[in-house]
């Protein structure tokens, strides 16, 4: 049978604590409200957490890209150059898809219609086909030995334009 020894029981304790507290301060409100109206507002609405995370992604992949450049530049190795080109069009991706969601968040879905007719639709292809691209990428920067073919990189980026504009024109919810 398990007894709290003494480090134990501070965070016993601090479970305790932690699982007796209303719902509103678990939930990020308490942290929005001190901040500002602006940025409390966008904490509310998962906005805030959206662009946190975006950012987080941007940073990371950003990071691998420029962290692997003399890595790359001392071996010219092909699997390096593919892996970092793919993290590049992962902080792309991610990069729009920030941009789509905070223009949504701040415009309303008319406005950019009339204003903008094909918006939307544009930066939804070009987030799914750097998303597309990278995940290619990724795989070829493994398998890069197994197929040295130059046309690869032609098929990969086609493909991905293909599944980007059906996407684009079947409107699956599930990319965003």
């Amino acid at each position: 049978m398990w007894t709290p020894s003494p480090p134990n029981l501070k965070v016993f304790k601090l479970l305790i604590i932690y699982y007796k507290m209303p719902v509103q301060q678990l939930t990020g409100r308490v942290i929005s409200q001190g901040l500002g109206q602006g940025l409390g507002r966008l904490m509310n609405f998962g906005i805030g957490t959206e662009i946190i995370y975006s950012f987080v992604i941007i940073v990371c992949s950003l990071m691998i890209y420029f962290g692997t450049r003399e890595l790359y530049e001392l071996s010219k190795h092909k699997g390096i150059k593919y892996f970092r080109l793919s993290f590049l069009f992962f902080a792309l991706a991610y990069f729009f898809r920030s941009f789509i969601k905070i223009i949504l968040f701040y415009f309303n879905k008319q406005e950019i219609r009339t204003i903008l007719p094909f918006f939307g639709n544009i930066t939804l292809f070009i987030f799914v086909y750097f998303s597309i691209i990278a995940i290619f990428y990724l795989i070829y920067s493994v398998m890069h030995k197994k197929y040295k073919q130059k046309y690869i990189i032609s098929l990969a980026h086609i493909t991905a334009i293909i599944i980007s504009i059906i996407m684009t024109l079947s409107g699956f919810p599930i990319i965003l």
